[in-house]
């Protein structure tokens, strides 16, 4: 018989194949819900998709939000997680439970946090604006 799939841990037993993008429908579609932007540090003038759901933030490949642009103080997986919850349609940014403290203008996220749009992450060596495009007067569930 095959050799059952990797399991990754948090994502409910789902294949590492099928985590990679939690927030996709049936049909395939998973739409950009926000940015982060950089700002200061390596990769300035870069920005990141953030889809709906939960959304790792890394360096590494498998991370859903990659920012591999040599901050190498930024955990390779999980140093942070920002989720779009569609139904609230609403932002939410969460340490990673890494050694990354991250940071969400300047107050240290130990819990989740609200994430609005404009706000300043830090991340290592790395700042980001976050930049909404979902939220209470446009999701892609609109546009049906």
């Amino acid at each position: 018989g095959a050799a059952a799939p990797t399991m990754i841990k948090g994502y409910g037993g789902q294949a590492a194949s099928q985590q990679a993008m939690p927030g996709k429908d049936a049909g395939g579609f998973d739409p950009v819900v926000g940015w982060l932007v950089i700002t200061e540090g390596h990769g300035r003038g870069k920005a990141v998709n953030i889809y709906a759901g939960m959304n790792s933030l890394g360096r590494a490949s498998g991370q859903r939000i990659r920012v591999d642009f040599g901050d190498s103080s930024i955990s390779g997986e999980g140093a942070a997680f920002i989720t779009f919850e569609p139904k609230r349609r609403t932002f939410h940014i969460n340490h990673g439970g890494k050694a990354n403290i991250v940071y969400l203008n300047d107050e240290a996220v130990l819990t989740p946090m609200p994430l609005a749009d404009g706000n300043a992450i830090a991340i290592g060596e790395t700042k980001f604006r976050f930049v909404q495009l979902c939220g209470p007067d446009f999701t892609w569930d609109d546009m049906k």
